[in-house]
Formats: C-alpha cells, structure tokens, sequence
C-alpha cells in the first residue's frame, strides 16, 4: 500500500510540474502582444531554456522513481522548483543581454 501511495502521489506531483513546464514553454513561444523586431519569435534562447526545464523534469522524475523514497520526492521537486526559478530570472535575461544588444 505504501508503494501505492509513493506512485500516486510522485505521478501527480511531477504531471503539476510538467504542466507548469509546459505552460512556460507556451508562453515562451506564443506573443500576444506585437512583436519586437529585434527578437525573433520563438527565438533559439527560447527554445533552449525549454528543451533544459524538460531535461531537468524528465531526470528528476526518473530519479524519483528509481529510489522511491519519500525524501528524495521532496527534494527533487523542491530543487527543481528552485533551478526553474534559477534559470528563468536569471539565466535568461543574461542570455538576451548577451545574444540581443
């Protein structure tokens, strides 16, 4: 029962998570409002921040399930909360100062 549990609840935490990666990545590549002509939408920067965030999920989610435990659920997805919020305030804004003057 309490592998059960385990699953259950690690499948429903990590699709919260994808769900919220994947948002992101709609985001990332829909422009509601007029775009700016100096960045191109989607823009490889874009693309790649996207392609890292599911990398990121997909080891993590595959960690989890390879050692089943509690602990490691909770600080995997609490240190892939962390490094998304990493990457997104700061990884990004220094990769458009570097590539879009």
């Amino acid at each position: 029962m309490k592998n059960k549990l385990y699953h259950l609840f690690a499948h429903v935490v990590n699709i919260i998570l994808l769900g919220a990666v994947g948002f992101l990545g709609l985001a990332l590549f829909v422009n509601i409002s007029e775009p700016d002509p100096s960045v191109p939408s989607p823009s490889p920067i874009d693309m790649g921040i996207w392609i890292l965030l599911l990398s990121m999920w997909g080891f993590s989610y595959w960690y989890q399930f390879k050692n089943r435990q509690w602990t490691v659920l909770l600080f995997a997805n609490l240190l892939f909360i962390v490094a998304v919020t990493i990457v997104i305030l700061v990884l990004m804004p220094l990769l458009y100062d570097l590539c879009y003057f």
